[in-house]
């Protein structure tokens, strides 16, 4: 009889051992494929390896290296950028403004200031879809009152101010009674205005373009003068084109 018992005790061993090995090894099996298919959705090593920067579940889609090579993201392939001249009353330097489709269907549009050309010209941003594709006015300032020649481009959104002397590009702000000049860093920068009064104190005034923080040129020509126009940008036709104001009264 104990013979017996040893017997269905060693059988009974032997089935639970054999049961944890099966389990173990299954975890085993199942950590590794969870670990294989987080590798190659973070580090483009997947079935669908190299996606952009290789950092997302849709990789190889950008690189071509994985089970679709060459294939591209609608919106990844830059458009040229077109170009129009802007001739203005103080001549240098040249002055070219460019614009160029974001992605297809040619949605939004980048734009660009060059100032100068050749090796020592200077590329600045206006913001994203800036003209928005109808009209721009172009007014002229000379130098005073401690700001340079510039060009003032008035849409029928928003106001951006040209530096000559500086060959810098910002975005002009009015508000509270006062005007304001943000640099403009970046392609499609956003802007802060606020207002804060401390106890007792005289209440203060905070403009933001980007991370750029604006000036106030208040005090300046721009500020209190509409300029001098002298022509337009249209931006109606597939490639920007000035207007003289000979030919087109401000819009």
């Amino acid at each position: 009889m104990d013979r017996w018992h040893g017997i269905m005790l060693l059988a009974r061993t032997m089935r639970i051992a054999i049961t944890l090995s099966l389990v173990a090894g299954g975890f085993v099996f199942v950590n590794g494929l969870k670990q294989r298919v987080l590798t190659g959705m973070g580090g483009g090593t997947g079935l669908l390896a190299g996606a952009g920067d290789g950092a997302g579940p849709l990789a190889g889609m950008g690189g071509g290296n994985g089970l679709l090579p060459g294939l591209t993201v609608p919106g990844q392939q830059k458009q040229p950028w077109s170009e129009c001249p802007l001739p203005h009353p103080g001549n240098t330097p040249a002055l070219t403004l460019m614009q160029r489709g974001t992605h297809p269907p040619q949605v939004n549009y980048q734009c660009q200031v060059r100032f100068g050309d050749g090796a020592g010209a200077v590329c600045r941003w206006l913001p994203l879809d800036c003209g928005g594709r109808i009209w721009m006015n172009a007014y002229w300032y000379p130098s005073g009152n401690g700001l340079g020649p510039c060009i003032r481009l008035q849409d029928y959104l928003r106001e951006y101010l040209l530096d000559l002397d500086k060959r810098r590009t910002y975005l002009l702000l009015r508000y509270a009674g006062q005007v304001f000049a943000g640099e403009i860093s970046e392609s499609n920068p956003g802007y802060l205005t606020s207002t804060s009064r401390s106890p007792g104190g005289k209440p203060e005034i905070h403009v933001y373009v980007g991370g750029n923080q604006a000036d106030n040129i208040s005090h300046t020509v721009v500020a209190y003068s509409p300029g001098a126009y002298f022509g337009g940008i249209d931006g109606q036709h597939s490639s920007l084109q000035f207007v003289p104001a000979s030919e087109a009264a401000e819009h």
